[in-house]
Formats: structure tokens, C-alpha cells, sequence
């Protein structure tokens, strides 16, 4: 496939430090007051021995920032459990999804606006454009942040720049 579907938006992607997660955090704000969901997604699901945020911790602050607009899903989920939080996404329920790659692919929610991708340089280029495009289902506009730790290697700098500027599947594969 070369082209998008008719009337699909190019995607805004932008990079910031986990430093800047405050401002996230504003700008979170802004497009719920505009009724626009979000999707978070982590790495991982449990805790781990390092600084990183995973799942777990991720959804507990936002939970304490934004109630009971926030949910999560993950792969370890029983079907009945997951299948009730996708639906209370969908029916906008919840406003801000935590999830795990998962969502990958066959979710569809037009009304999702804002893709955020955390400890993103545990992704592949693939993945991360996957996860972009569940943000360009609907007729407003997406953006989609990705969000580094410190102490990217020049590598690593590269590959997301490739990602910032490019939203074309094939070139971002050749990379």
C-alpha cells in the first residue's frame, strides 16, 4: 500500500526528554477539554529495578492526575477484561488508555488524537510507526510524541529522527 486512506492526516511526531512529561501532561489536558483520547504506551507491564516507568507505574500517576479517565490493557489481561476496557475506550468512558503494544493493530478509534510512546528506544521503527497509525483513524489532527530517557546513543538519535520526519512505512523499513 502506497498511499493513505482518503482523508487520513499525516501524524505530527515529536520527541521529548522524560524530563518534559509535565508538559505532556498539560497538553493531555487541553485535548480532553476538547473530548480527544489518548493512547500511552509502555514497554513493559510490572515493575522493574531501574528509574523506568512501566505499565503499572505509569497508569497510577496518571490515575492520581486524571481518575477515572484513565484505564489500562495488556496482553497478560483475560479476553472478557480487555474486551471491557476497549469497549469503554471506544464509548469514551475512559479518555486516556495505558497500554502495551497490544494495540498494535485492529483497534480503531477515530475520536484518539494524541499516540504517546514511552521509553520509545525499546521499540523497533516498525512498531513505532504501527502504534502511530492508530492515531489517524478519525478527521482531526494527530500527533504522536515519543518520549526518551537520557543518554541516547547517536544511533539511537538517528533512528528517531528517522520517525520525526518520515511517515512513509517503506522508507522508515529501509532504515
Amino acid at each position: 500500500i502506497k498511499s493513505k486512506p482518503p482523508g487520513r492526516k499525516e501524524v505530527v511526531t515529536s520527541l521529548i526528554n522524560k524530563n518534559k512529561i509535565e508538559t505532556l501532561i498539560e497538553g493531555i489536558e487541553r485535548k480532553l477539554l476538547k473530548n480527544e483520547q489518548v493512547f500511552w504506551i509502555l514497554p513493559t507491564i510490572g515493575t522493574l529495578d531501574s528509574e523506568e516507568q512501566t505499565l503499572t507505574t505509569r497508569y497510577e500517576y496518571l490515575k492520581k492526575r486524571f481518575k477515572n479517565k484513565v484505564g489500562f490493557i495488556h496482553g497478560k489481561m483475560n479476553k472478557e477484561d480487555a474486551e471491557k476496557v476497549i469497549k469503554q475506550f471506544k464509548e469514551r468512558k475512559i479518555m486516556i488508555l495505558v497500554s502495551t503494544t497490544v494495540i498494535e493493530v485492529g483497534i480503531n478509534i477515530p475520536n484518539a488524537t494524541l499516540m504517546i510512546i514511552e521509553n520509545v528506544e525499546k521499540f523497533g521503527l516498525a512498531q513505532i510507526h504501527q502504534l502511530r497509525g492508530r492515531v489517524t483513524r478519525g478527521n482531526l489532527h494527530a500527533n504522536c510524541v515519543l518520549i526518551y530517557n537520557q543518554n541516547l546513543s547517536e544511533l539511537t538519535k538517528k533512528r528517531l529522527l528517522i520517525l520525526k520526519n518520515s511517515s512513509d512505512g517503506f522508507e522508515i523499513a529501509e532504515k
